[in-house]
């Protein structure tokens, strides 16, 4: 009894180890997107509110215009900027392809 007990108990220190290493990377990512987190927001208002009846060749037009803008008010955001990176739950989005939706 007391050996399955030390057994779950070293199953679950190495599973927390783990965990540790998960959480040590997302906090790094947190960390390098938290620089970004207004310009990123601004572009995406002006994305919701303007480039809903745009082509899409049209829209990457004026979110590269308005990064150029925001980067002379020097407002960082992401170089790598999508709406949908931004705006969307990736669980949502692997729903999406699940349900192969675009």
């Amino acid at each position: 009894d007391c050996s399955v007990k030390l057994d779950r108990a070293e199953k679950l220190l190495g599973g927390l180890g783990n965990e540790s290493v998960r959480w040590d990377a997302a906090s790094t990512v947190l960390e390098r997107d938290l620089k970004f987190v207004v310009g990123n927001v601004i572009l995406c208002g002006g994305f919701i509110a303007y480039c809903g009846p745009f082509t899409a060749e049209f829209r990457r037009s004026l979110v590269e215009q308005w990064r150029a803008k925001a980067n002379e008010l020097l407002l960082t955001t992401d170089p790598s900027w999508s709406a949908p990176n931004v705006l969307v739950d990736p669980a949502e989005v692997r729903k999406w392809n699940i349900d192969t939706l675009p």
